[in-house]
């Protein structure tokens, strides 16, 4: 996995070899690798999947929850970046957090 990966690619790689990892060692290596990035990417969203699996969730449903809060991360600090612009255009609106809940 490359150390510059980013979430959505790193999840695509883990489903990749996720469909192979029972009969091939690779795959299963790939998968292991893709995770220990996910967890230096985003230590809550795989908390969630470490969750999901101890209660007996395939893998493939965890990893979709996991994505689930990986995206949800992507899009609040895109909208804090959107915030702290508009604070320094200056321009005015509704409060994010009438509309956005945390």
């Amino acid at each position: 996995m490359r150390h510059d990966a980013g979430p959505a690619d790193t999840v695509a790689a883990w489903h990749v070899a996720q469909r192979w990892s029972p009969t091939d060692q690779d795959a299963a290596h790939a998968m292991r690798n893709a995770e220990a990035h996910l967890r230096t990417l985003s230590p809550d969203a795989m908390a969630l999947y470490d969750e999901q699996r101890a209660a007996g969730v395939t893998p493939a449903l965890a990893m979709a929850a996991a994505h689930v809060e990986l995206q949800t991360q992507v899009v609040m600090a895109l909208l804090d970046e959107l915030e702290v612009e508009a604070d320094e255009r200056g321009l005015r609106g509704p409060e994010r957090d009438d509309w956005v809940e945390r």
